[in-house]
């Protein structure tokens, strides 16, 4: 299934100003999460990231930290060849239910000089909706973002 993502594109020209859109909801798309090696296409379709649980690590679905490994490949509208290196950001997440709760820490670092591999650490302190925006940039200044949506129940 394909998770309910909504992007905002960005031109490949510095924006002062990004306006994001709000994430699907479950009343809108009865599954709009991110899931495991589902590909995650990018707004304009520059950039496509799959997220699997790192090595040794679990899915997210729990309150606590965890990491994920994130493939980044070209989307369907960009040509097959990207401009190494890429980078992965990630912009202040905030939780659905409660956008007054921002206490989520997310970081990434590359684990290929080339970008295409990285690794994201992320610890979910409260339980709920949890909305990641995240920027793809290559090279040449190209550049797409997502939001990625996880569902985080309470520790069990």
């Amino acid at each position: 299934m394909v998770p309910c993502v909504q992007t905002v594109l960005s031109s490949s020209v510095a924006v002062a100003a990004i306006v994001a859109m709000a994430a699907c909801t479950p009343e809108e798309d009865p599954n709009p999460y991110v899931e495991v090696d589902t590909p995650i296409v990018t707004d304009n379709g520059q950039f496509s990231i799959s997220l699997r649980a790192a090595e040794g690590r679990a899915w997210p679905r729990y309150v606590g930290p965890t990491a994920l490994a994130a493939n980044v490949k070209p989307g369907p509208e960009l040509p097959p060849v990207l401009q190494p290196p890429l980078t992965v950001t990630l912009e202040e997440p905030w939780n659905v239910l409660d956008e007054a709760i921002t206490d989520l820490t997310a970081r990434t670092w590359p684990i290929t000089p080339d970008g295409f591999k990285w690794m994201v650490a992320v610890d979910f302190t409260a339980a709920g909706d949890w909305v990641i925006p995240l920027t793809v940039r290559d090279a040449l200044g190209r550049k797409d973002r997502a939001e990625i949506v996880f569902h985080i129940e309470p520790k069990p």
